[in-house]
């Protein structure tokens, strides 16, 4: 989902290099998010938090999570901006 905002925000124009912020997303049992929470970090980018707002709620509308479910599900986590992933090797 990190990754599929980062190009959101490349995608419309919207820089998030720098933001880090801890994020509540509640979806739906359909993967659709139904409502996203946030708090910038101490340590983000200082970011207008209604451009910021604005994008998180362009990326709702456009996202959904590749998961069904009987039930609706939730996640509470920080995110830094830029994205990097590390893989890990089979030994």
């Amino acid at each position: 989902m990190y990754r599929e905002m980062e190009v959101h925000a490349s995608n419309i124009g919207y820089e998030v290099g720098g933001v880090r912020s801890w994020l509540h997303v509640f979806w739906g049992s359909d993967g659709t998010i139904e409502h996203l929470g946030f708090h910038l970090r101490p340590n983000s980018r200082n970011v207008d938090v209604e451009e910021f707002e604005a994008f998180l709620l362009s990326f709702v509308q456009e996202y959904r999570f590749p998961l069904f479910a009987e039930q609706k599900y939730a996640l509470y986590t920080s995110v830094s901006f830029p994205v990097s992933f590390r893989s890990i090797k089979d030994k």
